[in-house]
């Protein structure tokens, strides 16, 4: 099977940092959980600095560790397994299925904040689509 040079989910010439940052669903990604967070992550340098300052805030690490596995499972679903894309909620929905997954790492302590993250994550999932 030979593979796309573009982007799985808006056409433009593939490339790690679009899938990850540039792509339209990356950015939107990005946004969301910005408003979760109160944070700017616009690439993988400004992700860094923000796992390094919060190195004590488990559940911070876990999203945004969440997010960039749940974009690169979807396009490699849409790829390679001829998964048809619908919208931004379907990233959402791995990026759950991460997390939850994923919970068994944190510390006990840990898991009643996750738990308001999730909601959270839960209530902008469940927003209508906006055009942007």
């Amino acid at each position: 099977m030979k593979k796309p040079l573009e982007c799985a989910f808006c056409s433009e010439q593939e490339s790690v940092r679009r899938l990850f940052f540039d792509c339209v669903v990356a950015k939107h990604m990005w946004f969301d959980v910005a408003l979760l967070f109160q944070i700017s992550i616009h690439d993988f340098e400004s992700l860094a600095r923000h796992w390094i300052r919060h190195k004590t805030m488990a559940v911070f690490n876990l999203v945004p560790a969440a997010v960039l596995w749940g974009l690169w499972k979807c396009c490699n679903d849409i790829v390679f397994n001829n998964v048809l894309w619908i919208n931004i909620k379907h990233v959402w929905g791995h990026v759950l299925r991460n997390i939850k997954g994923w919970m068994t790492l944190l510390a006990e302590p840990a898991w009643e904040q996750l738990a308001l993250e999730l909601a959270k994550i839960l209530e902008l999932i469940r927003r209508p689509l906006l055009l942007q």
